[in-house]
């Protein structure tokens, strides 16, 4: 009879272990996931050589527990202005900028020389895959 209770008194442990480290491992990711997987950002500025600008940025965090490829594809006026691939691991987040010109230059004869960017899209794919992670869409006027 005592052997019989050993054993239960052992299995009981053993699933009081297991509930313990299912909660603390499910707090613990609740905690690590609180940043979202891509994040964009834009900020307005002034630049005294280029006039207005327009900085933008996405920064993707890798919330897998491998590493992974990511590519972030940027059109300046549905133009191709950049295709970057990068490996971000997963404690090392990634940060693609991007400063664009918003100000229309005149000649002194009030011809434009430059008309400014009017959009940028910015898309992001993990991997190989053709489907994009997120993408977003800028428009100037």
């Amino acid at each position: 009879m005592t052997d019989k209770l050993k054993h239960i008194y052992i299995l009981l442990l053993l699933i009081i272990v297991s509930l313990l480290v299912f909660i603390v491992q499910g707090i613990t990711t609740q905690v690590t996931t609180s940043t979202k997987e891509i994040e964009f950002n834009r900020m307005d500025d002034y630049d005294e050589q280029l006039g207005n600008i327009t900085q933008i940025s996405v920064t993707v965090h890798n919330k897998d527990t491998v590493n992974h490829n990511y590519t972030v594809s940027a059109f300046v006026d549905s133009i191709i202005f950049s295709n970057d691939t990068v490996e971000v691991s997963t404690d090392m987040p990634y940060t693609y900028s991007l400063t664009i010109p918003t100000e229309k230059k005149y000649t002194d004869d009030n011809v434009l020389i430059e008309d400014p960017t009017h959009s940028i899209n910015l898309t992001v794919y993990r991997d190989d895959s053709e489907r994009p992670l997120d993408r977003i869409e800028f428009k100037f006027e």
